[in-house]
């Protein structure tokens, strides 16, 4: 989902744009600034209605196909029969009462008038209608303490079929004559949205900038619906999908009429989640003219307890009118930079010179630029409202401060009026030791648009721009600007990589604007449910279709999990009760059983093996909070952290995420690498400090870079070796294994990862790379990667949660005719398991019946076996094709 970005107090607000509405609409404001506007600042709209066709009086509405409308009219032979029978009832009898809906009936008010025809005729009015215009207002009524207070704020509309429109929310201004659409917001001060008007307007030409999408959708009635309900009425296919979204069957009520500002309404009453919603619908024209929303109580502490606030939404759409004549005017905002996107200006900057300012220190000195170093500058006020972002900085500082070739500076952008004294103590109080230095005369304001558009710039040694960025992401743990400005250091140019990153971004957004707008429903509850992963569900067993599903064996076990098969020794290890390893043979036979000596309290959840070492032993890592070395007997080799060195309540907080036991160094022994959730980096321990005796923490490489690692994964690349981690950035880190230094990364786009699985189908030193990922629709990927971080293949699993911590990604061996064949085996979290080729093309997909706890495909004793762990026990299938 999108998120808002913190907004700056203090900041200088300059003058929004003044809205004017001719032919009797809203009362005029002032003129504000008008004298200092030329002629080419201002934009008319003339809007001829002498063509427009009267809304028809269409009381037999045809029947919907969609929820909304079952849910008001039942099915449409029932309809038809309870209209026959209801008697006509006076109008003025319904006056003084409440009056029920009868879900597919109707309401005989002299003309038959249903709750279900006032909303179609409402929706039919909106459609039919060339133009709308209003002088709305979103008004907030809240008690405390007996007194009622109130505030208002405008939420103007005005629109002409196909492409004029005037918006007024949140002092953010959208206007489209015809030939260009403008917009304007505070996100965005002294920048003015120029873009060319596309001949028919629709929802994503209104919030194809993400600025504007969030100030347009910071309303107080966002829970109902996040755009204004007379665009959405206008311009959706259906607007009572919106209306109407999560209305409790049986709700939806007609309540008595009454007048709103001069004018007959009828008033329905829809009941939510959040509670009742009243539509004032006018009995003439059909027209919106407000919706109560539901109170909301605010508890708050107070000295003398708790305190509860009740506040009440109100949407008043003042003088709202259907197809008038009139002209929309606008005056845009003088000292403006016309952008055509608001992300130009960085894009503009990276790969020039950095402008060439005047600064002076905070003792009145002049400062300038020192030559031949790399510096990273970043700008603060002492109304920045976000303090974690001084924690960040300082923390970069420290990592750096050392070094000769950066220098660190920090820019205070607050105007001249503000005394360095208090700036200086400002930047004591929160800890920035950095130093600190501020425009001579506060024109470094124009840079940093009021300090509400960048944040940082990194300028090489040459003084290029290779990097800046905005307050919204700034936090530097998730940015990596310790990884940014060393790349730099060394030499590299980065520009290029972040005009691609901050395209790519843009192109996120507008694929997750398109999902929203496709849903149809404009209300952030909708939102919310579509990025939330669906409750847990078992699918009922089922059959493969064109493949055949034949059960080998089956072996009773105690709560299975972890499947290793060995295919070398014609093994399977599985671990048990996470305590115990079981050892079958490829009949499902037990073998053994081993159990693990474990720290008190703790347990394993996956098991991993290494090569074969130089002897010919092989080596095992289980893994829990903890990683635990076991030879080809089972013994205990080493522990890593130690239980001695690492208190059990620190590892309880920074458990192991992911290790791999492999030989990257090609030295024939194999390294221990390990990830812990909540700490950065990855550790590597090699073989020899690993076996010694002593309690102490063995040495290790750590490299820097990574947090919250979902997986590590060792990556033949033309018989190259590389480390390939995913983690909490959803992207994948790529580092040497031997030097543990970092080496690029991939973001693949549209996709944030969870897992990366590498294998060698064709054994020519080059692997096959498949992820799991979250897909445009929010749904789990199963994703195929090139090398490159290309994406070749991806599909569809189901959108359910996994109820096991289990490896959902496997290579895959099947019967195909006479020969084995090889590919990916998926696994749903639903039990279904999904067969597809190494090209990733689908071949067959059933449902195993129950949870699955592990699983794993492999050939033993020259047979392709499926491996399937459930609570009770283990199956061994075989999948021919």
């Amino acid at each position: 989902m999108i998120q808002k970005p913190a907004w700056r107090r203090g900041a200088i607000i300059f003058l929004c744009a003044l809205f004017l509405v001719t032919a009797n609409s809203c009362k005029k404001t002032e003129k504000n600034g008008k004298e200092n506007l030329s002629e080419s600042q201002k934009t008319e709209t003339f809007i001829n209605s002498e063509n427009f066709s009267e809304m028809e009086n269409n009381t037999d509405i045809k029947n919907r196909e969609d929820g909304v409308s079952n849910l008001l009219s039942g099915s449409e032979n029932n309809t038809d029969k309870k209209e026959n029978n209801v008697n006509t009832v006076d109008r003025d009898s319904t006056r003084n009462q409440d009056l029920p809906m009868d879900l597919g009936g109707i309401l005989g008010m002299q003309e038959t008038v249903s709750v279900r025809s006032i909303l179609d005729g409402m929706v039919t009015a909106y459609k039919n209608a060339q133009t709308y215009r209003d002088c709305g207002e979103i008004c907030i009524s809240s008690t405390q303490n007996g007194q009622i207070f109130e505030r208002t704020s405008p939420y103007i509309t005005s629109f002409q079929r196909p492409n004029h429109l005037l918006l007024e929310v949140n002092s953010t201004g959208v206007l489209a004559d015809g030939k260009t659409l403008y917009a304007y917001t505070p996100e965005m001060q002294g920048m003015l949205l120029q873009k060319p008007c596309p001949e028919k307007l629709g929802f994503l030409d209104i919030l194809s900038e993400r600025e504007i999408y969030w100030a347009l959708t910071d309303v107080e009635s966002n829970r109902f619906c996040y755009l204004p309900p007379p665009l959405v009425l206008m311009l959706s296919e259906d607007p009572l999908k919106t209306f109407l979204f999560q209305t409790e069957e049986g709700s939806i009520k007609l309540l008595t009429q009454e007048k709103w500002k001069g004018h007959d309404c009828y008033r329905i009453s829809a009941v939510r989640p959040h509670g009742e919603t009243i539509f004032w619908i006018d009995v003439n024209t059909s027209v919106l003219r407000r919706i109560q929303l539901p109170a909301h109580v605010v508890q708050k502490e107070t000295v003398t307890g708790r305190e509860n606030k009740e506040m009440v939404v109100t949407l008043n759409f003042n003088d709202a009118e259907l197809n008038w004549n009139g002209t929309l005017e606008m005056n845009a905002p003088a000292n403006v930079i016309p952008v055509s996107s608001f992300m130009e200006p960085q894009i503009q900057l990276l790969g020039k010179p950095f402008p060439t300012l005047e600064f002076v220190t905070l003792d009145g000195q002049t400062w300038k630029m020192p030559p031949k170093k790399t510096v990273f500058m970043f700008f603060w006020s002492i109304y920045e409202s976000n303090m974690f972002n001084f924690q960040s900085v300082e923390g970069l500082y420290q990592l750096f401060r050392k070094n000769p070739d950066l220098l660190f500076i920090g820019v205070n952008i607050d105007p001249i009026s503000v005394s360095s004294e208090k700036i200086r103590a400002i930047s004591e109080k929160f800890g920035l030791t950095c130093p600190v230095i501020r425009s001579r005369d506060g024109s470094v304001t124009k840079l940093v648009r009021y300090g509400s558009t960048f944040t940082c710039f990194l300028m090489n040694a040459e003084g290029i721009v290779q990097f800046c960025n905005t307050p919204s992401v700034f936090h530097h743990l998730n940015t990596r600007y310790d990884q940014k400005i060393q790349q730099v250091l060394d030499g590299k140019s980065i520009f290029t990589e972040r005009i691609a990153e901050l395209k790519r971004s843009e192109k996120d957004y507008l694929d997750s604007i398109s999902a929203q707008i496709e849903n149809g429903i404009f209300t952030k509850d909708a939102i919310l449910e579509e990025i939330t992963i669906a409750s847990r569900k078992i699918a009922p067993a089922s059959e493969p279709i064109s493949c055949q599903k034949t059960e080998i064996w089956n072996t009773e076990l105690n709560s299975p999990s972890a499947v290793l098969p060995l295919p070398e020794r014609n093994e399977i290890l599985i671990l048990e009760n996470g305590n115990t390893v079981v050892t079958l043979d490829f009949t499902g036979k037990i073998m053994g059983k081993m159990v693990l000596k474990l720290p008190v309290d703790e347990y394993y959840l996956k098991l991993r093996a290494s090569l074969p070492h130089k002897n010919g032993d092989r080596f095992y890592a289980v893994i829990g909070k903890r990683v635990a070395i076991f030879d080809n007997q089972w013994n205990s080799v080493a522990v890593y952290p130690s239980e001695d060195v690492l208190p059990r309540h620190s590892v309880m907080k920074n458990a192991v995420s992911d290790a791999i036991l492999r030989d990257m160094d090609e030295d024939g022994e194999p390294e221990l690498y390990v990830s812990f959730w909540n700490e950065d980096g990855i550790h590597k321990i090699y073989w020899k400090d690993l076996l010694k005796s002593d309690k102490k923490m063995p040495e290790s490489m750590l490299a820097r870079g990574v947090q919250n690692v979902f997986q590590i994964a060792p990556v033949h690349v033309d018989g190259k070796r590389e480390l390939r981690v995913v983690d909490q950035s959803g992207g994948v880190r790529i580092f040497d294994p031997k030097t543990m230094q970092f080496l690029k990364t991939q973001e693949i786009p549209n996709r944030a990862l969870s897992s990366l699985v590498a294998f060698d189908f064709e054994n020519d030193g080059t692997d096959a790379l498949a992820a799991l990922a979250l897909g445009g629709q929010v749904k789990y990927k199963a994703v195929g990667l090139t090398p490159d971080g290309a994406e070749v293949w991806n599909i569809d699993l189901p959108n359910y949660v996994y109820q096991r911590n289990i490896e959902k990604i496997h290579p895959l061996f099947i019967m195909n005719r006479d020969e084995i064949a090889s590919g990916w085996l998926l696994i749903g979290a639903d039990s279904s398991i999904f067969l597809a080729d190494q090209t990733g093309m689908l071949m067959d997909q059933f449902n195993f019946g129950e949870i699955i706890t592990g699983c794993a495909s492999a050939v033993m004793n020259g047979k392709p076996l499926l491996l399937i762990a459930t609570p009770k026990k283990v199956t061994a299938l075989e999948i021919v094709r």
